[in-house]
């Protein structure tokens, strides 16, 4: 292909990246529209402005509600460029090891791991046959990726057999394997499937600081999220999906039980690597309200965590990490 089709062929990626941009663009706009009642011109120059004051982007402008919002609290809000920019402060990059490798992870936590993780790859079929035998009910997540994001449960009563129940692990790149997990009851009346409770926390010089904290379920292919209200330990506001758009099958507030105990719990975990100062822990809670640690992450959900309805006055995080990081 000579210089003259890669050119088009550039030109024509380049119309349609603008194409969809613009679409983009249009579609927020019309929300927003609907959402406030404002002009279409006012709003796109405000998207501009936004963009320019704030660095925010189209969907952190709709999700942070910043049509709703004024300017002297629009300066409290940390999004995601900022947040990348604060993270150098906050860890080094070669330290995440301990936490993105899920069996370093595993080793370096196991004081406080309560299920018996083992590695499909590394361990015999027989050894296999065996952990379903005695578990019916099994977790498998990858080693490599968030729990969260990762985990699928399996009920070996649904399969023809222990090499069926393998090969969709492996198919599906989860290696870990572990015992199911009977939730407590209270997270049993938000939803049957696994509830996971994610606790923020941040290194404050000699502290450990709850920054926020939210549950999360996965509903079919979708993850869902319900903000926590650490002082009335209950769920607060609209559960919504990865979007940020609200999801309707689940509404009211809901008990989060032992919440006082999960948070002393992740307190006492941060202590252990204190070299990253921001993690989001994700727990489990059993019958018998026995706090289980699944993982530990990188917190990527900080405009979830900023979503208007859940903050107080809609102040955002920044003035927070601005005192951290001096």
């Amino acid at each position: 292909m000579g210089v003259g089709g890669s050119m088009y062929n550039w030109l024509i990626k380049l119309y349609k990246t603008l194409k969809q941009k613009l679409k983009h663009l249009h579609q927020v706009i019309k929300y927003v529209k609907k959402q406030s009642g404002k002009l279409y011109i006012i709003i796109l120059l405000d998207i501009i402005w936004c963009y320019i004051v704030y660095l925010l982007d189209l969907e952190e402008y709709k999700k942070l509600e910043f049509y709703n919002i004024n300017h002297s609290l629009r300066k409290t809000y940390l999004n995601e460029a900022k947040h990348d920019l604060i993270k150098t402060f906050l860890y080094k990059k070669e330290n995440l090891v301990i936490i993105n490798n899920k069996e370093k992870f595993i080793q370096r936590f196991k004081n406080y791991i309560k299920s018996d993780i083992q590695n499909v790859n590394k361990i015999s079929y027989k050894t296999f046959e065996e952990i379903l035998e005695k578990n019916k009910k099994i977790i498998c997540r990858s080693a490599n990726q968030p729990f969260v994001s990762s985990f699928e449960i399996y009920d070996a009563t649904k399969f023809r057999g222990p090499g069926f129940v393998l090969e969709k692990a492996q198919k599906n790149k989860l290696n870990l394997v572990e015992k199911y997990i009977d939730q407590h009851k209270k997270l049993k009346e938000i939803t049957e499937n696994l509830v996971v409770i994610n606790l923020v926390t941040m290194v404050n010089k000699n502290n450990i600081d709850v920054i926020s904290s939210y549950i999360t379920f996965k509903d079919n292919n979708q993850i869902i999220r319900g903000y926590i209200d650490q002082k009335k330990q209950k769920t607060k506001g609209h559960f919504r999906d990865s979007n940020n758009n609200v999801y309707e099958n689940i509404k009211g507030e809901y008990e989060i039980p032992y919440l006082e105990e999960m948070i002393k719990f992740v307190k006492e975990t941060a202590k252990e690597i204190t070299e990253i100062k921001e993690v989001e822990w994700s727990l489990c809670l059993d019958t018998r309200g026995k706090i289980h640690l699944m993982d530990a992450t990188t917190w990527k959900h900080i405009i979830f965590a900023q979503t208007p309805e859940y903050l107080n006055k809609k102040v955002g995080l920044l003035p927070y990490y601005k005192k951290i990081i001096k």
